[in-house]
């Protein structure tokens, strides 16, 4: 099968599901900002709460910097899916803390967790789109990618407001709704083998061996990698504005 073949093979779950995905890193932070006037009301008490308030929403973008990087080294050596799927878990954990943590500096580690969760979320999505699209293809996967982002953030924005009218702390249950990802992540993100576009040599009987297929999952060249890296720089600014 040629490579545009398996492009437009591709079903519409791997590809709502990596875009859906790639919207996380955006609710990470700007969720909780419409209740950040409300959390400093609510710890005008505690020394520095100026300064750790507006930390409630800067952390995430730090950790998610510090992060991906790593999640690259560790999404090759462990695997695209599993990561992506641990990665979801620990997200949502981290971010529906808000709702239980008493102190802000429990609230900001929480924070920080849910921007590394964010980070290995934005990164292996980003390998994903370039392990199953090749050409044209990932360059509106790419493109669809960005989008999805910014129209994440103006979603994420306005149900945020909403739901802070009920509270500092609702804005915090927003992040369970990463939990509905999970099924399609489990069912329509398999692990990359040898048969996808950019994957070296073809399916086989050894598809089906994980090891074998771990093996041959993409090795991207230096032009792949300079564009997954200039791509996720473009995301991570999408981010922070």
């Amino acid at each position: 099968m040629t490579e545009q073949a398996l492009n437009d093979a591709r079903p519409a779950a791997l590809k709502i599901t990596l875009l859906a995905a790639s919207t996380l890193t955006v609710m990470a932070g700007i969720t909780v900002a419409p209740a950040l006037p409300l959390m400093h009301d609510q710890f005008r008490e505690v020394a520095g709460a100026d300064l750790l308030t507006r930390l409630v929403l800067t952390v995430p973008s730090l950790f998610i910097a510090i992060a991906a990087p790593l999640a690259g080294v560790v999404v090759d050596r462990l695997g695209r899916r599993p990561i992506l799927i641990a990665a979801t878990v620990v997200y949502v954990v981290a971010g529906i803390s808000g709702l239980f943590f008493e102190s802000l500096t429990a609230i900001l580690a929480g924070r920080a967790l849910l921007g590394m969760a964010a980070g290995a979320i934005m990164t292996t999505a980003i390998t994903l789109i370039g392990d199953y699209f090749s050409g044209e293809a990932r360059e509106r996967m790419m493109g669809l990618q960005a989008a999805s982002m910014a129209l994440g953030g103006v979603v994420y924005l306005a149900v945020g407001g909403l739901f802070a009218d009920f509270g500092w702390r609702a804005p915090f249950a927003i992040y369970f709704a990463p939990l509905a990802l999970l099924p399609l992540m489990v069912s329509a993100v398999p692990e990359p083998t040898g048969e996808t576009p950019g994957a070296e040599g073809g399916g086989g009987g050894n598809a089906r061996c994980p090891i074998a297929r771990f093996r041959r999952v993409h090795r991207p060249s230096r032009d792949e990698k300079h564009d997954r890296l200039l791509h996720g720089s473009r995301s991570v600014a999408v981010f922070a504005a």
